[in-house]
């Protein structure tokens, strides 16, 4: 049996524990749906953006839908960051992978409870900061107790963080994974069989081209060699044709091969004494 067989048997056997009767794991689902309900309320409450006092104003129809948005996004994001990711990360915990002594894989065992216990503690501030805003709404309840302003910081810092902390942690839990180890070592081998692809036909090519191209290269210089010779040829019968007839048959502004005339031209140049040029330049 391979270790991804293994990992999936293993992770069937957990998937069948996980989903345990309702009535054996109430306290965990009522309590997450509870705290959950008061999160969803902090969420929503600061999302409207309460003054000092914890009211709820606004000074145009623009500006309401802007605090309704909000809310609504803050009360996903609260419940995300909280009770959802609790659950995410416990149900890694139960699914997480196994080697081939069936021994937990550390790596994912550590990253989901560092990350429970995160979620867990968002959980308890999100409480909190619920229960205080309830307090002071409007002062129904204790006319001592005041709006906790520590909330917005809260909301501006510590949620964004908690995203970002979540993909991290989700993002190192991932890539070791069974799934992820497949996916590389699958990538691996086709990459080594690309390579190999290549070599061997980079290898076919060069050999194929070392065994014509000598071949193919006499041949075509030889038949270079053959053309120009007849070109040569030619030209040599033009030349003699011009001086029989005496036109310029090529119209190249010479009759007869130019280069024997040019070479009459300089042999009968005159020749000036040596004694005669020194005297020249004396001059």
């Amino acid at each position: 049996m391979t270790n991804y067989q293994q990992a999936k048997e293993h992770k069937e056997k957990q998937r069948v524990l996980r989903g345990l009767p309702f009535k054996q794991w109430w306290v965990l689902y009522i309590g997450i749906a509870i705290i959950a309900m008061l999160s969803t309320f902090a969420g929503g409450y600061l999302g409207l953006s309460p003054n000092a006092a914890g009211e709820i104003t606004y000074n145009s129809t623009f500006d309401l839908i802007g605090k309704v948005l909000f809310c609504g996004f803050y009360m996903v994001m609260f419940f995300i960051t909280a009770e959802a990711a609790f659950m995410f990360w416990l149900d890694k915990l139960i699914l997480h992978d196994v080697d081939e002594k069936q021994n937990s894989v550390n790596i994912q065992v550590w990253t989901a409870w560092v990350m429970m216990g995160v979620s867990l503690t968002t959980m308890i501030v999100t409480a909190i900061a619920a229960s205080q805003i309830l307090a002071s709404w409007r002062n129904s309840f204790d006319n001592n107790v005041a709006f906790p302003t520590w909330t917005s910081g809260y909301v501006m810092d510590w949620i964004p963080s908690l995203v970002i902390a979540h993909i991290i942690a989700a993002t190192f839990y991932k890539q070791s994974t069974e799934e992820a180890k497949l996916e590389r070592y699958r990538r691996a081998q086709m990459r080594s069989a690309r390579i190999k692809a290549l070599d061997a036909g980079t290898t076919a090519y060069v050999t194929e081209f070392s065994r014509i191209a000598p071949g193919e290269a006499i041949k075509a210089y030889t038949q270079k060699a053959k053309d120009d010779a007849a070109n040569m040829k030619a030209e040599i019968g033009i030349f003699a044709e011009e001086a029989k007839t005496g036109k310029d048959i090529n119209k190249d502004g010479f009759i007869g091969n130019p280069m024997q005339r040019q070479f009459a031209q300089e042999t009968d140049a005159p020749q000036v004494p040596n004694s005669e040029a020194g005297k020249g330049k004396q001059s």
